[in-house]
């Protein structure tokens, strides 16, 4: 592969991470708002209803982030090797270079990693909280 191919790899493996966090968090928006507008009538099944897909979705969408992260640091990899053997770098190439040896790349995809299982969790277990929620101040009224 070429400089140029590598670098468009690495471009479209991002781009692919970014479009997958936007539809998750579109979607985690969605179940929030939908909880939220029908808090007053949500009952059990509904709640479990919610969470379970969510959750479920959320794996699946997080081994997917993991799969293109490790994608991404392999293009990384072929493109350091590919600019140790040919002793010729754009400078974009040393710029990208120098962040990937630094470890900034690696340490915000687990710092991301880690808030995203945190969010999944989060926004996943939200409509059965609200349930607990609605439920108690209904007891408390009769």
């Amino acid at each position: 592969m070429t400089e140029f191919e590598l670098h468009y790899l690495i471009v479209e493996r991002r781009t692919e991470l970014v479009s997958i966090l936007q539809w998750w968090v579109a979607l985690s928006i969605g179940l929030v708002t939908a909880t939220h507008l029908i808090k007053h009538s949500l009952n059990l099944l509904v709640a479990i209803l919610f969470t379970v897909p969510y959750i479920v979705f959320s794996m699946i969408m997080l081994s997917m982030l993991a799969s293109l992260a490790g994608q991404l640091g392999a293009a990384f990899d072929d493109l350091l090797t590919y600019s140790e053997a040919n002793k010729l770098a754009s400078l974009q190439t040393k710029e990208l270079l120098g962040v990937w040896s630094n470890g900034t790349i690696r340490g915000a995809y687990g710092f991301i990693r880690l808030l995203a299982v945190g969010f999944a969790l989060a926004i996943g277990l939200y409509p059965l909280w609200r349930w607990w929620e609605v439920r108690g101040d209904h007891e408390k009224n009769t």
